[in-house]
């Protein structure tokens, strides 16, 4: 079973559906989020035509983990992908944006594999 909380452990998204009376999704594009930051951690991979993500077709949001706070959303979860010799590792990454009043979102924060990219909090 997927599910998605937020920071009190209430219930955004459980057993394929997600909780329309919550915020969250009124406001944030869940998918394009984690678009955006699969796109942020692509950059900084050594090879990145070779990155698999966690989830699946049936199962986008699986191993991924969601969290609002305020104006703050957290985004985490781990990528396989080839390093420079070509032998596949996994990296774990967390980032953090500031929700803008024009509903655009500003990475403030980016940890890849124990390395902080952007610390701007």
């Amino acid at each position: 079973m997927v599910e998605i909380v937020d920071s009190n452990l209430n219930p955004i998204y459980s057993n394929g559906t997600f909780n329309t009376d919550y915020l969250f999704y009124a406001d944030i594009n869940i998918e394009g989020l984690i678009d955006y930051t699969k796109e942020a951690v692509l950059m900084v991979l050594k090879a990145p035509s070779t990155a698999e993500f966690q989830g699946s077709w049936l199962n986008p949001y699986e191993n991924w983990s969601i969290a609002k706070d305020g104006k703050i959303v957290q985004v985490s979860s781990v990528v396989d992908s080839q390093n420079s010799f070509g032998a596949m590792i996994r990296s774990n990454f967390t980032l953090r944006y500031k929700y803008q009043a024009d509903k655009s979102l500003q990475p403030i924060y980016f940890i890849f594999d124990g390395q902080v990219l952007i610390d701007e909090e």
